[in-house]
């Protein structure tokens, strides 16, 4: 049950009902302990805000629903006047150990106490992943099928020419850092002796393509020589090696998302996969995705990440999660997350004070939660200096030079971080980071380019929305300006033009700075 709620006949087909409450239904039914329940109680899990008639008929209609679905399978699911139940005898319930994913995942059933009974039993799971680990249980209980970690050795070409010689061994040392700040992954030079014989094999070749330009081949095989990934860029060389090129560290990030794709590519479907590294890439996938549910969930995946292995990167990763649920306003957000934020910060750093991604997240989280400008901009300047590949780490650094009224600095910062994310899934996220600074250094229509095209990548994403309602009203674009004012109400209902202009605590301080909120232009175009 560890993952999207699903019912699979002997050959494979997931013949699980549609509705969230079906699913929900079915679930109750099968943690409890003889796989049955009282009508009464399921009615209280499911409809609690509806009365004793109103829920018994729901209930009825669920227990319909269910066994159109189960099909031929229909005498799983047994009821009368007082109980509902599965039958065991035609029934396996699979329950691992939450590792890899949530509890029963997707299920967004809006009733109080269904979420009740749905946090705690992923708070049991939780505990009793931690407390396995902490024994040693973990490796026993998963035998056989624990996972060989993921290698990989880097074969450059040796050249002969002392400027590729080093172009190439400083891309290399360079992706192997980044790797190693992001993923557990062994990472071996072709001179080692102990390289596994099941490491990806990472081919770095360059060559002088022009009299002033560099080209390099990357290649990623599998250990069985099945090609994974491979680009070739070309680089200007400027009479050195263009080690800091931004094109050469962009090909980097693209390489390492080829690969760490690839591996969860492989992963998918394997329940028995321990691998700290990959669960919390996946968290990372959910918060990007900017959903509410999809965010709590990932709070849980880094939760049991660090409980495998406890590096820093997965609390820094808890703290940027908690201030972009600020930033969103999702209901889920309490002032206690502020202060929770605040100690996953803090811990993260004591655990791992060396490596950018951490500083780079934490450098976000103080920003957004704290206002603390200065803490900002120390760690994402710390963070480029340990590694200027870092996309996180240059946005953070535009986003503080903003609050200090360094404009430019700020425009050429962020347009570093749209260049350098540009190959990962996040790529809407780097272009609200130059919508902004677009707009402090007066090219408003290209921050609203950059707004739409944030929006169009990532729709539940908020804050696009609300630049482009303060941008169109700007020009006098009222058509444009409500349209996304619909949008944005979608999202969250509470949303109203009078609070966007009166209200201080609604997350819209750059634009209040940058003059853009014309409060007689939007106040006008909703009368």
């Amino acid at each position: 049950m560890s993952g999207r709620f699903r019912i699979l006949t002997n050959s494979g087909v997931d013949i699980a009902p549609k509705s969230a409450k079906s699913r929900g239904l079915l679930a109750l039914l099968a943690t409890t302990q003889d796989l049955k329940a009282e009508r009464y109680w399921l009615q209280q899990m499911l409809w609690s805000d509806r009365g004793y008639e109103q829920g018994s008929s729901s209930l009825r209609q669920a227990l319909m629903e269910i066994r159109r679905a189960l099909g031929a399978y229909a005498g799983l699911l047994q009821a009368d006047r007082r109980l509902v139940m599965l039958n065991p005898t035609h029934l396996k319930i699979k329950d691992p150990i939450p590792a890899t994913q949530i509890f029963v995942s997707g299920l967004n059933i809006r009733d109080p106490a269904f979420t009740a009974w749905l946090e705690e039993a992923r708070r049991h799971r939780m505990g009793s992943l931690q407390a396995r680990v902490a024994q040693g249980a973990a490796p026993a209980i998963l035998g056989a099928h624990k996972p060989v970690q993921a290698s990989v050795v880097f074969c450059g070409s040796r050249a002969s020419d002392p400027m590729r010689a080093y172009f190439e061994d400083t891309f290399i040392d360079n992706v192997a850092r980044s790797i190693d700040e992001t993923l557990a992954i062994d990472v071996y030079s072709s001179l080692s002796s102990e390289v596994p014989k099941t490491a990806f094999k990472i081919y770095v070749h360059s060559k002088t393509s022009a009299p002033d330009e560099i080209s390099l081949r990357v290649v990623i095989e599998e250990s069985s020589k099945r090609r994974v990934w491979a680009q070739t860029v070309f680089v200007k060389t400027r009479g050195a090696a263009p080690v800091e090129d931004i094109g050469m560290m962009a090909f980097g990030n693209a390489l390492i998302e080829a690969l760490a794709d690839y591996l969860m590519m492989k992963r998918q479907g394997q329940e028995d996969h321990w691998n700290a590294s990959f669960i919390g890439r996946d968290a990372i996938r959910k918060i990007f995705s900017m959903q509410p549910q999809a965010l709590e969930e990932a709070n849980t995946l880094l939760e049991n990440a660090y409980a495998l292995d406890s590096r820093g990167i997965y609390l820094a990763w808890r703290a940027h999660l908690r201030a972009i649920q600020f930033v969103e306003r999702h209901s889920s957000f309490e002032e206690s997350a502020r202060l929770e934020a605040e100690e996953l910060c803090h811990s993260a750093m004591l655990a791992a004070p060396n490596n950018s991604m951490v500083l780079a997240a934490v450098a976000s989280a103080r920003l957004i939660l704290n206002g603390n400008v200065i803490a900002c901009s120390e760690l994402a300047q710390k963070s480029i200096q340990l590694n200027p590949s870092n996309p996180l780490a240059w946005d953070s650094l535009a986003t503080a030079k903003l609050y200090t009224g360094e404009n430019d600095e700020a425009h050429f910062c962020a347009a570093r971080a749209q260049k350098l994310g540009d190959s990962t899934p996040y790529k809407f996220w780097w272009d609200m980071g130059r919508c902004l600074t677009s707009a402090f250094i007066g090219k408003r229509q290209e921050a609203l380019n950059l707004a739409e095209v944030s929006h169009a990548l990532s729709p539940h994403f908020r804050p696009p929305l609300r630049y482009m309602i303060g941008l169109y009203a700007a020009n006098g674009e009222a058509e444009n300006a409500l349209r996304a004012v619909s949008k944005l109400q979608a999202l969250e209902p509470d949303f109203s033009i009078d609070r966007m202009v009166n209200d201080m605590s609604y997350p819209v301080s750059q634009l209040r700075r940058n003059r853009l909120l014309k409060k007689d232009m939007l106040l006008a175009i909703e009368r």
